[in-house]
């Protein structure tokens, strides 16, 4: 019997697995970052709107509905695909 690393299919679902969980995390840093822009440009946007900038307020709250909606739709994809 061969014990070689390419030819036994645990060794081989284990790498899967580990390659699986690496983009994981990748997708979850990546929803990550976009989730704290949206934050920022919530912030932003009240921050223009308490000093009386409303056409800067709107355009920062669309970037925000923007990145929110970017994130919904890939954890839907995401749910779906499994």
């Amino acid at each position: 019997m061969s014990n070689s690393k390419t030819t036994n299919p645990d060794n081989q679902r284990i790498g899967f697995k580990i390659k699986n969980i690496k983009a994981e995390i990748m997708a979850l840093k990546a929803d990550l970052w976009l989730f704290l822009l949206s934050l920022i440009a919530v912030i932003a946007g009240l921050g223009c709107y308490l000093y009386g900038m409303y056409s800067h307020c709107v355009l920062f709250l669309i970037i925000s509905l923007g990145y929110s909606a970017y994130i919904i739709k890939n954890q839907k994809e995401k749910h779906l695909g499994h």
